[in-house]
């Protein structure tokens, strides 16, 4: 016997779809459907291609590696069925054409980004949507296999086909049953079944995984910060921490850079390195390599005493490594810099 859900509430309601898909014995009822966010995109990312709706249904940790479940499907009344061209953005090697692969999780506490796993031989672990079809007004689940994440990971970003992004999913246990063995699933009618475990233990997880980096200016962008899970460069713009061809510090550059010492004390920093750059313009009373050192110099001094437990190297570069043209004003300005160097372990 079979019967009929209409699928979650919060599918059709923010999808529109207005349609039911069948539900076999076992399978998940509408209510107990997780979706952790929706999205919709245009065919190709054109804006008059036809409209692809979706859901992402859960992160989950299984053994070896992270599991994405979501759906996709087109509208109802949209007169177009999904197929593999309509719904899903072609992938380059190591993916294999037809593969739902354009999954992308980002753990932005960790900076770290993860993409499906591969395996020489068979592209991507994940659905092959090669022949995936469904009529407007019907989801079909995929699924996508990335590497494992770690164990303090609580929420991720996953981004899908064409940018669509769904922020704070939760990562849960296990994978969503139940499984059927298949690529891709009618929604409501279970979950496709995983690759095997010797699949899994093939991947090299570090050829999927990631490093990002963050950069954020403060609101006088008198300071840039950029950082990865690893290292900070901290930027400060010499207009604002010193007054023209000087290398003493202002007083408002002067709390900046306490405040930048107390930071590197807090993540745990152990060697820090102040390096002095500055435009092309000559300095006609010290010149530039002696100016970008002393201004160095003069931050190194600071971050040593409100930081004594950190090793403190200082390079004065000049001219030498220029950010931006030097042939503007502006240019020039993003020049005239300190940078600030360290390596963190919190």
């Amino acid at each position: 016997m079979r019967r009929t859900w209409p699928v979650a509430a919060t599918v059709l309601v923010t999808l529109a779809l207005g349609a039911t898909p069948a539900a076999g014995e076992g399978a998940p009822a509408a209510s107990d459907l997780p979706v952790a966010g929706t999205f919709t995109y245009p065919h190709f990312g054109k804006a008059s291609g036809t409209r692809v709706v979706g859901a992402v249904h859960a992160v989950r940790r299984v053994p070896g590696a992270t599991a994405v479940y979501y759906s996709v499907g087109t509208a109802p009344g949209s007169g177009a069925p999904l197929s593999s061209t309509t719904a899903f953005e072609p992938r380059s090697t190591p993916y294999k054409i037809g593969q739902a692969a354009a999954v992308t999780v980002t753990d932005p506490v960790e900076l770290t980004a993860y993409r499906p796993l591969t395996v020489e031989g068979s592209g991507g672990l994940v659905s092959d949507a090669t022949r995936a079809t469904a009529e407007p007004g019907r989801l079909l689940v995929v699924y996508a296999l990335l590497p494992e994440l770690p164990a303090t990971t609580t929420t991720v970003d996953v981004q899908l086909e064409w940018g669509v992004s769904v922020t704070n999913v939760p990562v849960g246990d296990g994978p969503l049953e139940p499984a059927v063995d298949a690529d891709h699933v009618a929604l409501g009618e279970g979950w496709p079944a995983l690759p095997a475990a010797d699949l899994v233990a093939a991947a090299d997880p570090a050829a999927s995984t990631f490093a990002l980096r963050s950069r954020v200016a403060d609101v006088e962008e008198a300071t840039t910060t950029e950082e990865t899970t690893e290292e900070v460069s901290v930027s400060l713009a010499a207009d604002f921490f010193f007054a023209s061809g000087e290398w003493e510090l202002s007083a408002k550059g002067r709390s900046k850079v306490e405040a930048l010492a107390a930071k590197i004390v807090e993540r745990g920093a152990t060697a820090v390195t102040v390096t002095g750059h500055t435009d092309s313009e000559p300095d006609e009373r010290i010149g530039n390599d002696e100016l970008s050192k002393r201004r160095a110099q003069t931050v190194a001094d600071l971050i040593t005493g409100a930081a004594p437990g950190v090793q403190v190297s200082v390079e004065g570069r000049g001219q030498a490594e220029p950010v931006a043209p030097n042939g503007t004003a502006e240019g020039r300005a993003k020049n005239r810099r300190v940078t600030v160097d360290y390596e963190v372990t919190r």
